[in-house]
């Protein structure tokens, strides 16, 4: 215990050697915070406060707060017997579980809200006391306008992805701060580690409900757009903090930060001190009048750095190996959540390139299929009905640093618990056959393919890929000669696409792999398709072939949906890998219009 006291305090002493020694940054990671003292209410910290950005499930916050006027007013109860709608059952993403046609109590629906985050249950309890989720966003819009918050419009009551939906930090704490002091019984809900619906049990995504002893709430949020955000209630003695913690990168640095902003708030109130956030690689320290040092069981004090610190670093970090864990049950949600963005949620850039072609198709009739596919990705925004009725085979992408440790769990059977869960919370079409030719169907569209890559570091980093076989039974594999150099990659890319011809749904994307061998050029084909298409190659001569190629395929007049027009593709993109001096594998992997791929990181 001596030694490991001695190598706390050591450790302490170089973050904060570290940390005087270098200028303050300009604060955390995440796009923007605010931590406040509710007792005295007071701003402990504030960064890019105002900064809008999508809500996510943050929004739901809204909705129990609504729920919860009602109740307390009498015109609902936490007894109400609440029958699910169509529209409830089907909303995608985090969920209860609900059914159709069921018949949920009140209270159990607001479990379900502030537990599982689910989509289902907002609708739920949206639908109930309002009557529509159109009137109860015009309530949670008026309230918010009643609150003061002069930045936030909401679109729906889940914080699903929506056009204009935002908010600010500044506006999270004025609801946050409302809501628990109105409602403080609600505060219940947010301790709540798991519940449990038709057999399917969901834990509370809280990240520091567990792991932080004064943490006793509140919601956590993630979607593509705002990555991730968290709202943090803890509570020591008669003082209360809230954090607000939006767009954070990761999920740990969501995890880190807000934690830091709590324990820094503490000791900040203990001290009458304020908050400066310095970084040095990836540790903070609190820095103000006095350089507090603690460890478990003493309280914060002044203590004098060693001179001779030094001598001992190199030695140290030799020895110190840090490996980050992460649970396996983390993965599998992130997993289920991508498999439901991606068949719901069309890619900017896809989206700026059919408006784009759109405006300069000069084919009337190609124009007005360009505008159906805008729309219908639109419509499928809204959480009704995903891009595609084929939700495609998954293809899971993921990049292990390797100073991660995958726990309770292996990491392959987390992300195919993840697929299974995603396809049937997400009401996604289960296309997978347990074997070539007996074709009998999975049920779950399980297993998923999986290309693993080990990378430095210590995040995890996964992208879902759903691939629907339309475009994927169009892809073609050649071993041509060296001798056949440009002109041959550019005879047989164009060849495919027009063997193809409507039957991939173009405007399509062609992914290109050339190089390594038959398997990897394959490989690369399907992993150029995630480049952004406002992405050029890096290279300058391959930039030139895509843009050859690109003008080339759409002068075939294919067309959107093969009705002609000059628009068939909407990039080319390449990936290259040396090869062996007798051979020159190309492969063409070619993505429909709605190509789909959105990750996250760990």
């Amino acid at each position: 215990m001596q030694k490991f006291r001695v190598m706390y305090n050591f450790i302490i002493a170089i973050l904060l050697l570290n940390a005087l020694s270098a200028p303050a940054s300009s604060g955390i990671e995440a796009k923007s915070a605010i931590l406040m003292n509710t007792k005295s209410e007071s701003v402990l910290f504030a960064q890019s406060e105002d900064v809008p950005i999508p809500p996510a499930s943050l929004a739901k916050i809204m909705t129990m707060h609504i729920v919860m006027n009602d109740i307390d007013s009498g015109q609902a109860s936490l007894s109400d017997m609440v029958k699910i709608s169509r529209r409830a059952a089907i909303q995608p993403g985090s969920r209860m579980n609900l059914r159709e046609g069921e018949t949920v109590v009140m209270d159990e629906l607001l479990k379900g809200v502030a537990v599982a985050s689910g989509n289902d249950a907002a609708v739920a309890v949206a639908e109930h006391v309002a009557g529509s989720v159109e009137a109860f966003v015009k309530r949670m819009n008026a309230e918010a306008g009643a609150l003061g918050m002069k930045s936030t419009i909401y679109r729906n009551p889940n914080g699903l992805p929506s056009k204009e939906q935002v908010t600010t930090a500044r506006d999270t704490l004025t609801l946050t701060k409302n809501y628990i002091e109105s409602h403080p019984d609600a505060m219940s809900y947010h301790k709540i580690l798991e519940i449990t619906h038709r057999g399917t049990t969901t834990t509370n995504k809280n990240p520091l409900l567990k792991t932080h002893p004064l943490v006793d709430g509140l919601k956590t949020g993630w979607i593509r757009a705002s990555n991730h955000n968290l709202i943090t209630t803890a509570k020591s003695g008669d003082i209360r903090l809230i954090s607000v913690v939006l767009g954070a990168p990761t999920s740990r640095d969501l995890t880190d930060e807000s934690a830091f902003l709590i324990d820094a708030g503490f000791r900040t109130v203990e001290s009458g001190g304020k908050i400066k956030v310095i970084h040095q690689l990836e540790e903070r320290v609190i820095s103000g009048d006095k350089i507090l040092i603690s460890d478990d069981k003493r309280e914060p004090s002044e203590e004098p750095l060693s001179a001779d610190i030094s001598e001992t670093t190199e030695e140290f970090h030799k020895e110190a190996v840090p490996v980050r864990e992460i649970d396996a049950s983390e993965v599998e949600r992130a997993v289920a959540t991508l498999c439901v963005e991606a068949n719901y949620l069309m890619s900017p850039d896809i989206k700026a390139a059919l408006s784009s072609a759109a405006e300069s198709e000069t084919n009337e009739l190609a124009s007005e299929v360009l505008g159906s596919l805008l729309e219908n990705a639109e419509i499928a925004s809204e959480g009704t009905l995903p891009l595609c009725q084929d939700t495609g085979m998954a293809v899971i992408f993921v990049e292990i640093g390797q100073d991660v440790r995958v726990v309770g769990g292996s990491l392959r059977d987390a992300i195919n618990n993840g697929v299974r869960r995603g396809y049937k919370e997400g009401y996604l079409r289960a296309s997978v056959v347990s074997d070539p030719i007996d074709r009998v169907n999975t049920g779950d569209n399980t297993p998923a393919v999986i290309h693993f890559n080990i990378v430095p570091g210590d995040k995890l980093r996964i992208i879902a890929s759903p691939k629907g076989f339309g475009s994927e039974n169009m892809s073609r594999l050649a071993m041509l000669t060296p001798s056949q150099g440009i002109a041959g990659i550019k005879e047989f890319v164009i060849d495919t696409v027009k063997m193809a011809g409507p039957n991939p749904c173009p405007p399509i994307i062609v992914g290109v792999g050339i190089g390594g061998t038959m398997d990897y050029a394959a490989f690369m084909a399907k992993h150029a398709l995630l480049r952004p298409l406002d992405s050029p190659n890096e290279r300058e001569l391959w930039n030139g072939i895509e843009n050859d190629l690109l003008a080339a395929i759409n002068s075939l007049d294919i067309g959107p949906a093969g009705l002609g027009g000059r628009t068939t593709a909407l990039a080319v993109k390449i990936e290259t890998f040396p090869t062996h001096i007798a051979g020159l594998p190309v492969a063409v992997n070619i993505g429909c219009h709605s190509t789909r791929h959105v990750e996250i990181t760990l």
